[in-house]
């Protein structure tokens, strides 16, 4: 790897992702950084491999002054095969990217339209299934 060093700041400057400066990281890997936290790349990569899967989300239980505790969420994988569907399909729509809160907002109201219809139980079933 022959790459050209660079600083953090320069990088800034010149608009760059990433920044070298064939220093070893924390962990011994000679990389680039990022510029935005400084992160070397290969470490980055290492704790997205090792860290939980995606479908897995922690949410914070309870409001308030109560107590709260952490809980874990799985979301199914079918869901996110969807969700990455329809963000692809707006995107075209749209000529830009939505994000999965803009996709939830919609699909409520889009199911708040629908059940203001006066559909009855079944259908309504069929809709979230």
């Amino acid at each position: 790897m022959n790459l050209k060093t660079i600083s953090r700041h320069d990088a800034r400057q010149a608009g760059h992702a990433t920044f070298y400066t064939g220093l070893p990281c924390r962990n011994a890997h000679i990389t680039s950084r990022r510029v935005s936290n400084g992160v070397c790349v290969s470490c980055a990569e290492a704790w997205k491999a090792s860290n939980k899967p995606h479908a897995t989300r922690l949410m914070r239980a309870g409001s308030g002054k109560t107590k709260t505790r952490t809980i874990e969420v799985h979301v199914a994988d079918e869901t996110y095969e969807l969700a990455a569907d329809l963000k692809d399909r707006l995107k075209t729509l749209l000529g830009r990217p939505v994000s999965g809160s803009i996709l939830h907002r919609s699909g409520l109201k889009l199911l708040a339209n629908r059940l203001d219809n006066t559909i009855d139980a079944r259908t309504a079933f069929e809709l979230v299934a």
